[in-house]
């Protein structure tokens, strides 16, 4: 019980230590973005400044996991397919597109795997909340 409030502990001073030094200007961007949209989460309005400030404190809190998301395997980050096929799948449910295929687009298995490794990692340090 004490091991674990120590290592909570810990993983809020890490996370305050980046938000207020590493990350401050993408962390003040969705504090502001949020405060002209009425809270956190409404919709879409503050997708790309949550995204630019999960990327900063990714990239001090998650440093393996960052790199395998974000790092360039043959030419192409786990982010930049990731975002493609959320872009792909937005269109075809439009009925933009006509698909000639039978087979749906996927994201590869490494992709996936350091998504979800990524995820993990920030949650540890954003379990507790963040105003």
């Amino acid at each position: 019980m004490v091991v674990q409030w120590i290592k909570d502990l810990k993983a809020s001073y890490d996370l305050s230590r980046a938000e207020t030094q590493n990350c401050a200007r993408e962390v003040a961007d969705r504090k502001k973005c949020e405060r002209i949209h009425g809270g956190a989460s409404n919709g879409e309005e503050c997708v790309f400044e949550e995204l630019a400030e999960k990327k900063c404190l990714a990239s001090c809190l998650c440093q393996e996991e960052y790199v395998l998301f974000y790092g360039s395997h043959k030419g192409k980050s786990c982010a930049s397919i990731v975002e493609q096929f959320k872009q792909d799948l937005g269109i075809a449910k439009m009925g933009q597109v006509e698909t000639t295929s039978r087979r749906k687009p996927r994201i590869p298995r490494r992709c996936r795997e350091a998504s979800y490794a990524l995820g993990n990692c920030l949650h540890k340090y954003t379990k507790a909340g963040r105003q």
